[in-house]
């Protein structure tokens, strides 16, 4: 049986997966509604899932109109800060459809444990180098 902080590390790395889609509907299982996304310019506090899938779907479009084509992490760090409670933070590398690097950034997340498995409640997008010096998750 895995224990809690495999669990939340493989929910990251099926989210990361899901995202490269680019379908909002593929995203939103990951989240806690209502939710929070925290970014340099803007504040986004998110109640219901209608307003989630259009957030997303507006991101999402922007990001194919870039002409966006995959993610990697970097590094992954994981802390559990109680039984329900637990902070992902990650470097994120963007490619475009040609190979080319789009953009890097740290991406920390807020995750709480449901009935139905660990959910996103706070994503905070930052500068690469901002990434949390969080002890490795585990491995895949």
């Amino acid at each position: 049986m895995e224990d809690e902080a495999e669990l939340i590390a493989r929910t990251y790395l099926d989210y990361f997966a899901a995202f490269q889609t680019l379908d909002p509907d593929v995203v939103l299982p990951y989240y806690h509604v209502p939710c929070m996304i925290l970014s340099s310019d803007a504040v986004r506090a998110v109640a219901g899932i209608d307003e989630a899938r259009a957030l997303f779907a507006g991101m999402m479009k922007g990001l194919a109109a870039r002409s966006y084509g995959r993610s990697e992490w970097t590094s992954l760090g994981l802390k559990q800060l109680g039984a329900s409670v637990a902070v992902l933070s990650a470097g994120v590398i963007r490619y475009r459809t040609d190979g080319a690097e789009l953009e890097r950034f740290g991406a920390t997340y807020t995750m709480r444990k449901t009935d139905a498995g660990w959910k996103i409640v706070m994503l905070t997008v930052h500068h690469a180098d901002g990434v949390l010096d969080l002890p490795a998750a585990p491995s895949r």
